[in-house]
């Protein structure tokens, strides 16, 4: 039933109502999305490919009524391919959530390794997550021009950490949370930073 609703919402909006193989194509397309993709032990991953899926074909009916071929999307992406800000842009985001985590990590691991020995409940690789998207965040309002955004980000990690620094048993705890964010927002910003400078001299973003 779901299927049968979701292909019909698909129909009136593309509002083509001379295109009726919309019908039949997005119905057998989502009863095979959900006999590939189950529901049921539902995971992140899975709702991903799901929705994935989903978006491949709301693409697939747009190129079929617009006439648009495969050939013109790979024209298009080596179009995209062959501008400079979509390597730096790119590279930059890849090395501020992977590289630059595993600096922090190698940076900080003496002190981590000490921390652990009296180990304190949380979320398992929270921080992990935390450091990425917080780099990943920083990265973005660097590249768009917007630097407020770092300090709002500053500002609200700060209160949010304020009780784990405050109620620490030890200083050590405090200041390894202090280094490793201080670490993190350093990279993201130099990188941030790289970025920026090399859009201005291989585009026209202002410096």
């Amino acid at each position: 039933m779901g299927a049968l609703l979701r292909s019909l919402s698909l129909y009136v909006l593309a509002a083509r109502w001379g295109a009726v193989w919309i019908l039949p194509s997005a119905f057998a397309a989502h009863v095979l999305i959900e006999a590939l993709v189950r529901r049921d032990r539902e995971t992140l991953g899975r709702f991903a490919l799901r929705q994935a899926a989903y978006l491949v074909l709301v693409i697939g009916i747009w190129m079929g009524l617009v006439g648009f071929a495969l050939t013109d999307i790979g024209h298009a992406l080596r179009n995209v391919m062959r501008l400079p800000a979509f390597w730096i842009v790119s590279v930059a985001f890849l090395v501020a959530v992977w590289p630059a985590g595993q600096v922090i990590g190698l940076f900080t691991e003496p002190w981590r390794k000490r921390i652990l020995e009296k180990p304190r409940p949380g979320l398992e690789k929270a921080g992990l997550w935390i450091g990425r998207l917080e780099r990943v965040l920083i990265l973005t309002s660097i590249l768009i021009g917007h630097y407020e955004l770092i300090g709002f980000l500053v500002a609200v990690k700060s209160i949010l950490r304020f009780a784990d620094i405050r109620g620490a048993e030890s200083h050590q705890e405090a200041e390894y949370i202090l280094v490793g964010t201080m670490l993190s927002f350093t990279l993201a910003v130099g990188v941030g930073v790289v970025a920026r400078l090399l859009l201005h001299r291989f585009t026209s973003l202002p410096a």
